[in-house]
């Protein structure tokens, strides 16, 4: 299960993408939290609203889609998205939950608000790459197997420094010799 996240605008092309019914077999807002509106269209509607209104942010919207390679259950996935959520910093914030099953795969997508219409502010969100590397913990909890990649550290070797130094690596590609053979 490797996370896809962003920050972004035009929540109604999301709101297009959640609710397509003909490139998914099934569809189900699972959940809408912290809006009045009782639909997604008038949720994202609310929010690009406050973002217009209170702050200048642009992209005012945090996009996440689950794909795992087993399915889990809606505990299992409410626990994931509560876990990214405190990781991410957006407790409390405007949500939607909405899970699809295309071609027999289950996946889910959540869609916070990054407003905090109380404080007229956008929610910053910096690292959120290395904040969704909790993926990890969430996967050793529900003994669910990520891939091999997920787990590997990255190491640079000093050999592989020399190799790389992208100004030696032009020397060599234009003179054909190595630093030593030069020096």
């Amino acid at each position: 299960m490797i996370p896809f996240a962003s920050q972004r605008a035009n929540g109604q092309d999301l709101v297009a993408h959640l609710l397509n019914e003909q490139d998914n077999d099934y569809l189900r807002i699972v959940s809408m939290e912290g809006c009045i509106a009782e639909d997604l269209h008038g949720a994202f509607a609310e929010w690009e609203l406050q973002a217009k209104t209170l702050t200048n942010a642009k992209n005012y919207l945090y996009s996440l889609s689950t794909n795992p390679k087993d399915p889990l259950d809606e505990e299992q996935m409410l626990d994931y998205i509560d876990r990214v959520e405190q990781a991410i910093g957006l407790v409390g914030q405007s949500l939607t939950i909405v899970e699809h099953i295309k071609s027999d795969r289950m996946h889910w997508h959540a869609a916070w608000s990054r407003i905090d219409a109380e404080n007229e502010k956008a929610i910053p969100i910096s690292f959120d790459r290395q904040k969704l590397m909790m993926t990890r913990d969430y996967a050793r909890d529900h003994q669910i197997d990520l891939p091999e990649g997920y787990y590997k550290k990255f190491e640079r070797t000093q050999e592989k420094d020399k190799d790389y130094n992208l100004g030696e690596k032009y020397q060599f590609e234009t003179t054909g010799l190595s630093k030593e053979e030069r020096t």
